[in-house]
């Protein structure tokens, strides 16, 4: 036997794991209504439009916030205060990008922005 603190009830990993279930479910319900009504109001051509451009966007926002993730642990303060800065602005120069392209293509605009607003978001 150990003299460590006892083990939590079982009744409480329990209700942990279902509150955890009902979180996970209700986003998901969300996010399911949310592209029905995305579905509904723009038609499904649109909507295919709209999930590609969102997929675009992560395909150029994760390669670009991923470097700062990585190297941020290992840099001083001072450098770290530096490359968030430096990550801010990539992020807000992709918003302005995809501002300006949105009017010429809806798909390259919004992934562009998708892709600065996660930048600036992760900043």
């Amino acid at each position: 036997m150990t003299n460590g603190p006892p083990a939590p009830a079982l009744g409480s990993h329990l209700r942990k794991a279902i509150e955890a279930s009902g979180w996970m479910y209700s986003s998901r319900a969300l996010v399911f209504g949310w592209a029905l009504l995305l579905t509904h109001q723009f038609g499904i051509g649109e909507y295919g439009i709209y999930a590609m451009a969102f997929a675009a966007g992560s395909l150029i926002g994760v390669p670009i916030d991923s470097y700062f993730t990585v190297r941020a642990p290992r840099v001083g303060d001072e450098t770290f205060l530096r490359e968030r800065t430096t990550r801010a602005l990539i992020g807000l120069t992709l918003v302005v990008v995809g501002v300006l392209v949105w009017p010429v293509s809806f798909g390259a605009g919004f992934a562009v922005a998708k892709a600065g607003i996660a930048v600036c978001f992760q900043a």
